[in-house]
């Protein structure tokens, strides 16, 4: 039987690869997914305005660490210590990025990325307890 950590550890590891990327590289990252809002209808002048990319960049973290968050649940783990595990992993995360080129620690990334995880795990729990209850 294969074990539910397996996920957890290679999601950990694409968050790792995203983070190590430069900062030129990552925000190229944003500028394919502002081409493709720009597919859908989006207006171009609207996806070029510092704060819609500010937008994108900060949804894009948040997005990382729920996908961790649902993850997780799946893992025989209590939500306080998959909370922990994930708050830690968003720290060192932001760490490493001191590290690579263009890009730096910031606290708000933290929170959004523990936001995240939190609310991914959270709706994973809240979906079970659900389904157990015949909902």
């Amino acid at each position: 039987m294969r074990s539910p950590w397996i996920p957890v550890v290679v999601w950990m590891g694409v968050i790792f690869g995203f983070s190590h990327q430069s900062g030129e590289e990552s925000l190229a990252q944003s500028g394919v997914v502002l081409q493709v809002l720009e597919a859908l209808g989006l207006s171009k002048e609207h996806l070029r305005q510092p704060e819609f990319i500010f937008v994108v960049r900060k949804l894009a973290h948040f997005t990382e660490y729920f996908i961790l968050g649902l993850l997780l649940s799946r893992v025989d783990l209590s939500f306080f210590w998959a909370a922990i595990l994930i708050l830690g992993y968003a720290v060192s995360d932001e760490i490493h990025q001191i590290f690579v080129p263009g890009r730096g620690f910031a606290i708000m990334d933290i929170g959004i990325d523990f936001l995240g995880g939190l609310t991914g795990m959270g709706l994973c729990f809240l979906w079970l307890s659900l389904k157990r209850s015949g909902v």
